[in-house]
Formats: C-alpha cells, sequence, structure tokens
C-alpha cells in the first residue's frame, strides 16, 4: 500500500494497530533503486504537505486517468526518463479510494445469502426437542377427552351441534326473534344469538347429557343407556353457540359426523382438537427452540395450565384458540431476543397458520391476535420492520394476505350473525366493583374450574399454580431489560382493562360471569413473554441453580396436571363427597377403564418432568448484549452469559 500523507482527509479511516516499522511500501512501477533525497522523504514543511495533500486528490476524470496511466508499469524506452523523474520529483502519495456512490431506490428481492438470519447453531435437533415437549401434554389431552364424560364441558351438546351443522356446510337459520321487553337474562341473550341447524338423528345429544351438571355428587352413570335418537333422519336442533365463527368447527364436524351415536360423536370431535392444539403447540415450540435454544422450552410450561390442557381435551374451539395464542407468543419472544428473526421464512408460515388459527376461533380472535403483532412489532423494531416490508418475501406477503382474508371472514360472519341483545357501555362502575370482588375467581378459572364449572380444583393446587405465575412475572418485572418490564408490565394492564370491558359490556347486563378461559390465550401469552425474560437471565445463576429451578417447575407443573385429571375423574365417578381411592368403586367407568387413563396421565406426568428437567441448557456459552447480534457474534468485551446450550 502507498505510504499515507501525514495530514489524512477527514474521511480516510483510522489505522489499525501500531504504524509499521521500517521503509514503506512503493508502487508497483519500476523506480530507480536509488535513495530518494531528504526533501523527498520528509515533507518537513508545512507548505510541502499541503501541497502533496492537494496533488494526492484529483479532482477531475482526465487527473484521475492521468494517475492511473502513472501508476502503469513503463516501457523500456521510457524507463531512463522515469528514473530521473522519481529521482527529482517528491514522492506523492496515492490518491484515497473514494466510497462507491450509494444507489438508490429500493432493493428488490431477499439479501444476499450471508446476510439473511440463521438461528442459532445451539438448537441441535429442534423438532425432536419440541416433540418431546409436546408429547406429554398430547397424552394429556387425550386423557382427558377420552376419560372425562360426554358432556361434561360447559355447553359442550351445543358445541357437538355446531360442528356438526358446520361440517356439513350449513349456515343454520336463526332462531325466534327476542320479543320487545324481555328480560335482561342470559336466557334472552342466549335466544338473540341461537341458529338451527339440521343434524343426523342418531346424533342428538339433547340435554340427557348435562344431567350431573352443577351437582357434585351426581356422578356421571345418569346418563342414558341408549341414546336418544338413531337413523340418518335430519330433525332441526337449535344451538345458542350458532353465531359463533363456524370456520374451526368444521374439522370437529368432519369426525362427529363419523360416529354412530352421540358418545363416539364427543370422543371423536375432542380427538381431532386435541391433536390440532397439539400441532400448534408443537408449532411455536418449534420455533422457540430454533432461536433460542432447548432452555426456551421452560418458557411455555407454566403458561400451559391444566385448564388450558382440558380446554385441549374437550369438543370446544377453546382449546385451538389457547394453543394458537401460545404459537405466536412464541414468535414474538423470540423477537424480543432476536429481532432478525422476523426475516426468516420459519417465522413468516409459524405466524400464518397460529394467527390464522387464532383469529378463525372466536370472537376475541382478532382483537388477540392484533394486540400480539402490535408487541410483535415493538419488539422486532423499526429497522427491522421497514427493512421487511421494502424485502416483500413472498412468505411474509402470503402470512399477510392469509390473516387478512381470516379476519375479513370473521368480521362479515359477526356483522351479518352475531346480533346479541342486552349489550352495554364498558364504563360501567357498578361493573368494576364487581369485577374486582371476582379477580380472584377469574384466575381460579384459568389454572382449574372444570366441568359445568362445578368442579374447582384445592386450595393447594391453585396455590402452587398461582405462586408459578407470581414468580415468573415478578422474576421478569424485575430482572428483565426496561423494554422487557415495560411490556410486561403493559401486558397485565392491558389484560386486566379488556377482561372488565367485554365483562361490563356483554356479561354484566345479563347478569352472569367471565371464565377465565375466555382470556387464557391473552395469559399464556403474557406468562410466555415472561418466562422469556427469566429463561434469557436465569444461567447467570450458575449451573446448579438452573437444575434446581428446571426440576421444582417440572415438578409442580406435572404434579398439578396429574392430580387435575385424578380430581375431575373421581368428581364422576363417585362424586367429590366419594373415596380418595375411586376406582374399585366407580359408578360410571371410561372406555378402556379409569387404570389405563390414570396410568397414561402418570406417564406423561413423569415424562413431563424428564422433559423439562434435561431441557436445560447442558453448556452455557457465551451470548450478545444486542438485540440484534447473534451469539457467535459478540465482542469480547460485550459478552453476558447467553441461555443458549452447544
Amino acid at each position: 500500500m502507498p505510504e499515507q500523507p501525514a495530514d489524512r482527509p477527514d474521511d480516510t479511516p483510522e489505522p489499525q494497530g501500531p504504524e509499521p516499522q521500517g521503509p514503506a511500501t512503493q508502487s508497483p512501477a519500476p523506480v530507480n533503486p536509488e535513495p530518494a533525497p531528504p526533501a523527498a522523504a520528509e515533507a518537513g514543511t508545512k507548505a510541502e504537505r499541503k501541497a502533496n495533500k492537494k496533488a494526492s486528490k484529483p479532482a477531475t476524470k482526465e487527473a484521475k486517468g492521468k494517475a492511473k496511466a502513472a501508476a502503469a508499469p513503463a516501457p523500456e524506452s521510457q524507463a531512463e526518463t522515469t528514473a530521473e523523474t522519481t529521482a527529482t520529483t517528491p514522492i506523492m502519495a496515492a490518491a484515497p479510494a473514494k466510497r462507491p456512490a450509494r444507489k438508490r431506490g429500493r432493493r428488490r428481492g431477499p439479501p444476499p445469502a450471508q446476510q439473511r438470519p440463521r438461528p442459532t447453531s445451539a438448537a441441535k435437533r429442534p423438532r425432536l426437542l419440541a416433540a418431546a415437549l409436546v408429547l406429554p401434554y398430547l397424552m394429556l389431552s387425550l386423557t382427558w377427552a377420552f376419560s372425562n364424560p360426554p358432556g361434561a364441558a360447559p355447553d359442550e351438546q351445543h358445541h357437538l351441534v355446531k360442528a356438526i351443522g358446520s361440517g356439513s356446510f350449513q349456515i343454520g337459520r336463526a332462531g325466534p326473534p327476542v320479543e320487545a321487553g324481555a328480560p335482561a337474562n342470559v336466557e334472552t341473550r342466549n335466544a338473540s344469538i341461537t341458529r338451527i341447524y339440521q343434524i343426523p338423528e342418531r346424533l342428538l345429544s339433547g340435554e340427557v347429557y348435562r344431567c350431573f351438571a352443577f351437582k357434585i355428587d351426581v356422578t356421571a352413570d345418569c346418563l342414558p343407556d341408549q341414546p336418544p335418537g338413531s337413523g340418518d333422519a335430519k330433525i332441526d336442533y337449535d344451538t345458542p353457540i350458532g353465531a359463533y365463527p363456524p370456520f374451526l368447527y368444521t374439522p370437529l364436524g368432519w369426525a362427529a359426523l363419523s360416529a354412530d351415536n352421540p358418545e363416539d360423536a364427543f370422543v371423536s370431535g375432542r380427538i381431532v382438537v386435541a391433536v390440532l392444539s397439539a400441532l400448534l403447540l408443537f408449532l411455536g415450540v418449534t420455533h422457540a427452540v430454533r432461536w433460542l435454544g432447548r432452555g426456551s422450552m421452560l418458557a411455555f410450561v407454566p403458561a400451559l395450565t391444566p385448564m388450558a390442557i382440558y380446554a385441549t381435551g374437550i369438543l370446544s374451539v377453546s382449546g385451538i384458540e389457547i394453543a394458537a395464542s401460545v404459537a405466536v407468543a412464541a414468535v414474538v419472544m423470540v423477537a424480543l431476543r432476536r429481532p432478525e428473526s422476523v426475516h426468516e421464512r420459519g417465522t413468516h408460515l409459524t405466524l400464518l397458520v397460529a394467527g390464522v388459527a387464532l383469529v378463525l376461533g372466536r370472537q376475541l380472535g382478532v382483537v388477540a391476535l392484533g394486540l400480539m403483532l402490535i408487541v410483535l412489532l415493538i419488539a422486532a423494531g423499526r429497522t427491522h420492520i421497514v427493512q421487511l416490508l421494502r424485502e416483500r418475501r413472498p412468505t411474509f406477503l402470503l402470512t399477510t394476505a392469509a390473516i387478512g382474508l381470516a379476519t375479513i371472514l370473521v368480521v362479515w360472519w359477526e356483522l351479518t350473525y352475531d346480533k346479541p341483545s342486552n349489550t352495554g357501555t364498558a364504563l360501567n362502575k357498578d361493573a368494576l366493583l364487581l369485577f374486582v370482588e371476582n379477580s380472584y375467581n377469574y384466575l381460579v378459572s384459568s389454572i382449574g374450574l372444570f366441568g359445568w364449572l362445578d368442579t374447582r380444583l384445592p386450595g393447594p393446587a391453585i396455590g402452587a399454580w398461582l405462586t408459578l405465575w407470581v414468580v415468573v412475572v415478578t422474576s421478569a418485572l424485575v430482572l428483565g431489560r426496561r423494554r422487557d418490564v415495560a411490556i410486561v408490565a403493559i401486558g397485565l394492564a392491558s389484560i386486566w382493562v379488556l377482561a372488565f370491558a367485554i365483562y361490563a359490556s356483554v356479561f354484566y347486563t345479563v347478569s352472569a360471569n367471565i371464565q377465565g378461559r375466555q382470556f387464557l390465550g391473552f395469559t399464556a401469552f403474557l406468562v410466555i413473554l415472561a418466562g422469556g425474560v427469566v429463561v434469557e437471565r436465569l444461567p447467570s445463576l450458575g449451573k446448579a441453580a438452573v437444575a434446581r429451578v428446571h426440576l421444582g417447575v417440572g415438578l409442580v407443573a406435572a404434579g398439578v396436571q396429574v392430580f387435575a385429571l385424578y380430581y375431575n375423574a373421581r368428581r364422576y365417578a363417585v362424586g367429590i363427597p366419594g373415596p380418595v381411592w375411586f376406582v374399585p368403586e366407580a359408578q360410571w367407568v371410561p372406555p378402556l377403564g379409569y387404570e389405563l387413563w390414570m396410568g397414561v396421565a402418570g406417564g406423561a406426568g413423569l415424562l413431563l418432568v424428564a422433559v423439562v428437567f434435561f431441557s436445560r441448557p447442558r453448556a452455557l456459552v457465551v451470548g450478545p448484549t444486542s438485540p440484534d447480534a447473534s451469539p457467535t457474534e459478540a465482542p469480547a468485551d460485550e459478552r453476558v452469559v447467553h441461555h443458549v446450550e452447544r
């Protein structure tokens, strides 16, 4: 390289390291080997330095061409002339290379391969790790599906009618209009949203499948021995679930229509719910493990309460909605830690499937996804969002179009068919007082309130899970960065405000209460974000502390999940006042017997403990302080313990 002038231009980069000692490297052009005069070797005066500096900046293309020609090797006939000129002329420093002109306009297409975001190399076999976590939850869901009696969930017989109608592509017809001056109660509200479907007579369930509702001492032995109807003749049946969006009910209806009686129809629909929910959970956990490592699996465990798993084992779309919220939460959690992930195709596809499922689930799906996407935009940051919009990747455009279409479909359905009566305003002081008084019950119903809201988990089980939530959220608020703390705190406030607004405008006006499972998607989203903060900070406590935390969370989660199944089975086998070990005296027995399903539940609990414990990072590596840097690119002087595992 040519020797730099003493006065470098301001735009010349700072030299890296000490100046090299010894003679400067000359231009490749042949020169006279005689040493240069002292005046040429040392620009002794200020005037000479300025002259050299000025001469080193050719102002025109002609001057640049001359400089390039002068640097070219001289022919033999000119060698002597060149040597003489070199001996008598001060050596000029070569002109510094100018930066190439920046092209204006938007860059089309994806970035070069070396600039594309890559998941952390610590996430080995992410699909296998995700499957290991989802498997025990699927086993628990299937245990709920088989061991819970038919109709032993809120309005499950009405959900069955809705599924059968949707599975046969019926919109249904509106029920009788509500009379003017009808009292503002639940019956009037249900009448205003009732739709009538035609179902096969052999699948008629009727009110006989709720004979144990609100009666904790009545077992499932009250269910009929023979179904109420038979044959394939179509009969009209009304359901207050008719105004719900029909889109996710369709696959449930296909499964139910394949059954020969109501009991098999309930179980068939439940199995579809369990499988679809497990697939959504698998999608979200896989995404988190690919980007954040196996340790991120811990963040999902506190969010998946017994009530959430119960919802994935009943004939309703609630479980699918909750699982979709968990998958979207995984995308947002990753974006908070690795914002470059928003450019990756896997992120787009995960958000496409989970986002569409969440929107198509229920009326609140659009609101839920909208709030979650706002957090995603904050997590990714303006730079990544603008770049993502400019790239116009096909998967991103497809995701945007699919979620937009799903939103249009749900809004159209709501405006056309869902017109509930006796709605009110969210600004109601009396409603606020009742809402605050019942706040604890809402938390309880998010953890364990089964059956027809008549089978509540005992206090110690509820307290154990509440403690888990409090520890996770509080730790995130204490240990998190400012943005993490702000998101968790605002999320808590937003869930509370939204729950109150819906309670005051929809439920309070008809003297009804909201249920925690109706907002469990929001709650799971927030708990997962808080869990992501804890997982990131946890390794700083040391390997022993990490192992204890993973083991403790696994034991609490698995213990409460298995106990919830046992407690619900006992309630329908012998009633709440019945014996503790109920199997020998069970008055109602599920298909294949209680011994099998309690064994499956116990095996799922042991597997869950093992997976959570062995998901801890085994070898903590160094990660970046900047959320935009990858773990392997952190500067040596700006490193903190990262939560991924090599």
